[in-house]
């Protein structure tokens, strides 16, 4: 008779210990979902060039986003103070494959650049077209690493390249460190390399921009960013005196700022581009960075 108590009783036992469990599992998606809005702010130092070297995301994901950067750049020229006002708007398609795959593309659809120089006329240029990919390698509870690359193709409607066309590339690694849920250190590390064809007699470019940051999202609604990043000259010329070579240390930038997520697929950004130190320091002003990004699930 007691054995026959018993079993019904631990059968009970046992339903109710894995009803918990089963909840967990269809929970654990929802903690992948929110993780993916932890990166940084990806924002290239300057306009032009399509975000090329821009901080990434480790967490790859189905994404159309559209990104509009203004900055203001001085310059004192012949003891005339000059002002530039420079606006990029960039357009992202993304797509995520296989849990662990992402490519897309990255396209520069508008470049304005505004000078108050006497005899610099106004332009408005058709930037890059960046295709891009990303695999991530190590993906853990409290660590993720990727690797990805962007080709900045030659389809800019600039003068400056009517007899020079730029081809580019960003080989990097993006790294992301969360010791808790709702908190991430990234670290993005790409190496640009800028090509010139044909050669124009003049050298390519080299650049090494890392990023490091921090990434708070303690509510899905409300969260905000902070990132130091470098542009460091890898391969600067030697100019033949009196003329000073240029400095390695091109820029560097404080961007901060927060995001939101208003609706499960939905991200806006808003950031402050704080520029720190570097050569172009005495010309380059303060700049804003605004971001908006559906993540629709297609697959």
């Amino acid at each position: 008779m007691k054995i026959r108590l018993i079993i019904p009783f631990a059968s009970a036992c046992i339903a109710l210990a894995s009803g918990p469990a089963s909840a967990e599992e269809v929970a654990t998606p929802e903690e992948d979902v929110s993780t993916q809005f932890l990166g940084p702010f990806e924002f290239a130092p300057f306009t032009v060039m399509g975000n090329l070297g821009a901080p990434r995301a480790t967490s790859p994901e189905t994404r159309l986003g559209v990104a509009l950067q203004w900055r203001t750049d001085s310059m004192d020229i012949l003891g005339v103070s000059t002002r530039d006002n420079i606006l990029g708007l960039l357009i992202e398609a993304h797509l995520e494959l296989f849990g662990f795959l992402e490519v897309g593309v990255d396209f520069e659809v508008f470049d304005h650049h505004d000078s108050d120089a006497t005899g610099m006329p106004t332009s408005d240029d058709f930037g890059f077209v960046v295709p891009r990919a990303k695999v991530l390698v190590l993906p853990l509870d409290w660590l993720d690493i990727a690797v990805g690359v962007g080709i900045l193709l030659p389809t800019t409607t600039y003068e400056s390249y009517e007899s020079v066309h730029p081809l580019a590339f960003d080989p990097g690694v993006y790294i992301a460190y969360r010791p808790l849920t709702w908190l991430s250190i990234n670290a993005t590390i790409p190496i640009v390399f800028w090509l010139q064809f044909p050669d124009s007699g003049t050298d390519d470019f080299y650049y090494f921009s890392p990023t490091l940051g921090a990434t708070v999202m303690p509510l899905d609604f409300i969260g905000g960013f902070v990132d130091l990043q470098f542009h460091v000259w890898m391969n600067p010329p030697d100019l033949p005196a009196p003329a000073s070579s240029p400095d390695p240390l091109q820029a560097l930038n404080l961007m901060i700022g927060g995001r939101s997520r208003p609706l499960e697929w939905l991200l806006l950004e808003a950031g402050v581009i704080v520029p720190l130190a570097g050569q172009r320091l005495e010309n380059a002003d303060i700049g804003i960075g605004v971001r908006i990004s559906a993540t629709p699930d297609f697959l």
